[in-house]
């Protein structure tokens, strides 16, 4: 499934590679969740400090912000930048809903494991309770995140 091999120990001391990650990760999310909105520019990831987001600037380019913890191990590069991944579908500043975060929660996992090699912690208690309302939609995860998408 994928054809990801960094070229160094640390996220931020590869940015071609992790440009191409942010790539792969955007071309699964569209395969699962439909077609992004391309009425913006999606830009290479930073890292600061905090928890990861998304950026929305007044050019309405947007970009991933990931963890200091995330730039120094892939696997939980991979898993932040997953998740923001799903929220860069449909950029918007300000924080996402509970659907939203759940569909993110499902991806990261799932690519935290395919891409990364490596299951990640779920995170905060709100992420595992959208993981479980998106998991109890009819038709599972993707055909229902796709659907929403789509109306």
């Amino acid at each position: 499934m994928s054809d990801f091999h960094p070229e160094s120990k640390r996220p931020d001391e590869d940015r071609v590679c992790l440009w191409s990650l942010q790539l792969q990760l955007l071309e699964l999310a569209e395969e699962k969740f439909g077609p992004r909105d391309s009425s913006y520019q999606i830009c290479q990831p930073v890292f600061n400090s905090g928890n990861p987001y998304i950026i929305v600037a007044e050019n309405r380019d947007a970009y991933a912000s990931l963890s200091l913890a995330s730039a120094g191990y892939w696997p939980t590069a991979i898993f932040e930048l997953a998740h923001e991944t799903v929220h860069l579908l449909n950029s918007s500043a300000g924080q996402g809903n509970y659907l939203e975060e759940g569909y993110a929660v499902a991806f990261s996992l799932e690519m935290g494991k395919t891409i990364g090699g490596e299951n990640q912690p779920i995170g905060p208690r709100h992420y595992q309770e959208a993981l479980q309302l998106v998991q109890a939609l009819h038709g599972g995860v993707y055909q229902s995140g796709r659907l929403i998408r789509e109306r």
